[in-house]
């Protein structure tokens, strides 16, 4: 006869759903200064960044630039106190694990992100970057079980889309009014695909696989983002550096006269990128990497202000209408989660009774109640 503990029914799984918790101020502010430093960013590096200029000696001087800006905001923001606890936990073991895969992946990034940079409009290589906010949600279910609910996910497409809007690759309005058609074949061929949209499409992808990592040790280890982008930006400029020497015969003085190519002016897009990166540190920290990519689409949105009012042209009904769809589906996104549902109640085989799951102290207990 079996026992009656045999015929206890188990509780069923919780369905783990992202719930999307309050943006404080500090992350209202960095993703502020994100969008801000992304809508610039592509006007920065044309006018200053020629196609022929050395790529790698790029990286390495901005991932250089990059631990310089993250070690002052590291040891002026924090108290003695708390860089001391910071340092602690520090080792070089957590600093390969931590730092390796990710810096490695941001490197690729930036190096495929230059290449389409030179080869694509600048409005045309934000939009198609902006695939890394689906790249990240899918990561983000992959690594930490972040879920996107319906909402949430109809929130997305509808940031992809206000993107592509703003951008006017599709003129929303004039398909309603049959005036126009959506064709994107003169970005989709020849040289501008391979060295343009191709390479821009990759560093979104991987991009989404490094923030979902980054997320994970900052929002998991209680880490700090300065910190994180210092250890980040010391091991990409380690690698970089190496691989320069090596790709250059470990020629030293040959790789000295490469960098007196740069002008002094290349600085200006350099900087603007490094700080850029500590500011995606902040936003991944208390905002997730999926609320990164909305404050990308307003550095789109800025973009084509920008671009307007360089070229003195008004804004359209598209890009209009693209920005009131970008505020739309970050405020979805953001009501959208449903936390943690769980399976609740279920009956048992034999004994006319349910039970439900309850927690006290965090000990999982069951709870029986008659029909």
């Amino acid at each position: 006869m079996p026992s009656k503990a045999s015929t206890r029914s188990l509780p069923s799984k919780p369905t783990p759903t992202h719930k999307a918790s309050p943006l404080t101020p500090l992350a209202l502010a960095s993703m502020a200064l994100l969008s801000l430093q992304f809508g610039l960013q592509p006007f920065l590096n044309h006018r200053y960044t020629h196609s022929s200029t050395n790529k790698q000696c790029v990286i390495v001087l901005q991932e250089g630039l990059k631990c310089i800006l993250a070690f002052f905001f590291f040891t002026t923001t924090l108290t003695p106190k708390e860089i001391t606890d910071q340092l602690h936990v520090l080792s070089l073991k957590s600093w390969i694990l931590n730092a390796s895969l990710p810096s490695t992946i941001y490197s690729l990034q930036n190096y495929f992100i230059l290449l389409s940079y030179s080869s694509l409009p600048s409005i045309t290589f934000s939009v198609l970057n902006q695939t890394k906010t689906l790249s990240a949600a899918f990561f983000c279910y992959l690594i930490l079980g972040r879920r996107q609910s319906g909402i949430q996910c109809g929130a997305l497409v509808i940031l992809i889309v206000s993107a592509v809007m703003i951008e006017g690759s599709i003129d929303i309005i004039g398909l309603f009014n049959g005036t126009s058609s959506f064709d994107l074949s003169d970005n989709f061929s020849g040289d501008r695909f391979i060295y343009g949209v191709l390479p821009c499409l990759i560093a979104s992808g991987i991009s989404g696989l490094a923030g979902a990592i980054t997320q994970k040790v900052l929002q998991g280890q209680a880490k700090n983002s300065y910190l994180y982008s210092l250890e980040l930006s010391l091991f990409s400029f380690i690698y970089l550096s190496v691989s320069l020497l090596y790709t250059n015969n470990f020629d030293v003085w040959g790789i000295v006269e490469q960098f007196k190519t740069l002008h002094p002016l290349n600085l200006i897009p350099i900087f603007s990128q490094a700080l850029g990166g500590i500011l995606v540190g902040l936003v991944t920290k208390y905002a997730g990497s999926v609320r990164k990519g909305f404050s990308l689409i307003f550095g789109i949105a800025l973009t084509g202000v920008v671009q307007s009012y360089i070229e003195g042209k008004k804004l359209g009904g598209n890009e209009k209408l693209g920005g009131i769809l970008v505020v739309c589906a970050m405020y979805a996104h953001g009501i959208g989660g449903g936390g943690i549902k769980m399976g609740g109640e279920k009956k048992s085989r034999g004994g006319g009774k349910k039970e439900k799951e309850i927690s006290v102290k965090g000990k999982k207990m069951f709870k029986s109640k008659k029909e």
